[in-house]
């Protein structure tokens, strides 16, 4: 049997893994293995990239304002640019308290140099409060992650599925990966999406520091477009999208039954939509809504949580920080959010998914 020794290992399946792994290599001269789903088209999607959210810290948006532009040209330069489109995505809310929570979510933004306007659209909805963001970015998955995966290909960077190694896991914060005929020592292990975090942490570890929520994935059959590619309905947990395929993504938290429900009433007014298939998942959120780079459990694994829609953006940030190469107010940033709770004060985000929110045992 082989053996070789990486710096980094990186588990997760979502774009934000496969472009952190890059630049880690690329840029800060990293070994690294990427532990990783192989990508399926067929397969639903679990998530979206969106380069805003409903973000109400100033200092979230100061490094995501920074960051977003850099990720595009990253994109760009690595023939990956073709997976990423522009949207004017769609924020709305039911209840008041949302209404006020978006509403500092537009002055905010602003600040930053990010539009946000207040559009009158009876297609979508004659009751809630609609938030328009102008000029975004939104990866099509398809697209984008065969051309990350090409880059890393490019790279020589190496790749384990993350179905079929055998991984151990070290108390001191060390990894070894076992394959077939190969073993590879890892010296640092860094956990980059959710459903990797279910995985490999122990529920106590998770129940710490996070929710685990219950989550469905739906497609439609093709239909027509939407009033904006994305639109999220914040109150109900629910996010539509018709980017890149000719009939209606769909993700909900809640336990499917619920979501179905929320999905349905988000569809309401578009005849004779029906859905060609669905899929049960998970989410993973901080227990304060926020953002977590740190290490957890009794692993040490480095954990990347509560980034939400927008969390490829940060990528290049995210890079330098775990490079130990940002400095100021981007280090500043990444250091309040570690894993710490009894330092976390005065960080939290607005909760979005706070009304549909389940109990833990509910989720398994």
């Amino acid at each position: 049997m082989t053996a070789e020794s990486v710096d980094i290992a990186i588990f997760g399946s979502t774009p934000l893994a496969r472009l952190l792994a890059g630049l880690l290599a690329s840029t800060h001269g990293r070994k690294v293995c990427l532990v990783a789903e192989p990508f399926s088209a067929y397969r639903l999607q679990r998530g979206i990239d969106l380069s805003v959210g409903a973000i109400t810290r100033p200092e979230t948006w100061a490094v995501l304002a920074e960051s977003a532009p850099e990720t595009v040209r990253i994109l760009g330069k690595l023939g990956a640019r073709s997976g990423l489109e522009r949207v004017d995505p769609l924020f709305i809310a039911d209840e008041k308290p949302t209404e006020a929570a978006l509403s500092h979510v537009q002055q905010v933004a602003l600040g930053f140099g990010i539009a946000i306007d207040r559009p009158r659209l009876d297609a979508v909805t004659r009751s809630g409060a609609i938030f328009r963001f102008d000029d975004a970015w939104c990866s099509v998955r398809p697209r984008l992650v065969p051309a990350l995966d090409e880059w890393l290909a490019k790279l020589k960077l190496l790749r384990r599925n993350l179905r079929t190694t055998a991984t151990e896991f070290h108390t001191d914060g060390t990894a070894t990966l076992t394959g077939a005929s190969d073993r590879i020592d890892a010296q640092h292990v860094i956990i980059a999406d959710p459903g990797a975090a279910l995985d490999i942490l122990t529920p106590d570890a998770l129940a710490k520091r996070f929710t685990a929520l219950p989550a469905l994935s739906l497609m439609t059959e093709p239909t027509t477009a939407l009033p904006s590619p994305v639109i999220t309905y914040v109150d109900r947990g629910v996010t539509l999208a018709r980017i890149g395929t000719p009939g209606i993504a769909a993700l909900a938290a809640g336990r499917a039954d619920e979501a179905v429900a929320r999905i349905g009433a988000s569809l309401v007014g578009r005849k004779q939509v029906r859905r060609s298939g669905q899929a049960v998942y998970r989410m993973l959120t901080p227990l304060d809504g926020a953002p977590m780079v740190g290490l957890v459990g009794t692993i040490r694994a480095m954990t990347i949580a509560g980034f939400g829609d927008p969390a490829l953006f940060f990528a290049p940030a995210l890079a330098r920080y775990l490079a130990r190469a940002s400095t100021g107010a981007e280090a500043e940033y990444f250091q309040r959010r570690g894993s710490s709770m009894l330092k976390r004060s005065g960080i939290a985000e607005f909760d979005r998914l706070a009304s549909v929110r389940v109990p833990a045992e509910a989720v398994s």
